[in-house]
């Protein structure tokens, strides 16, 4: 079906396209994993997943961010989110 609606795409565009616009629910879905599973190994898996994208691997120079340190990318994204998540009711 896509194919037929992007024909003018090669596979690997086509792939790549894909990925790109389903990469927001792939984080959101590890996000939740990180925050709410019951197992714990799967929420430490998740929790380092996240770290390792926005820090860096261990044993790397994190990811420093253009004119700041790497916490502070982490910061204004909770900041952020716990902002949000305080201010709208949570539907069950």
């Amino acid at each position: 079906m896509e194919k037929a609606l992007h024909g003018h795409e090669t596979s690997l565009q086509l792939a790549k396209r894909l990925l790109e616009e389903n990469a927001p629910m792939a984080i959101a879905s590890i996000v939740h994993l990180a925050t709410y599973e019951s197992d714990p190994r799967i929420r430490l898996s998740a929790s380092k997943y996240i770290a390792d994208a926005t820090l860096g691997a261990p044993g790397k120079e994190p990811a420093m961010p253009e004119g700041g340190n790497a916490w502070d990318k982490v910061f204004d994204v909770t900041l952020v989110e716990a902002t949000n998540t305080k201010s709208e009711p949570k539907k069950w």
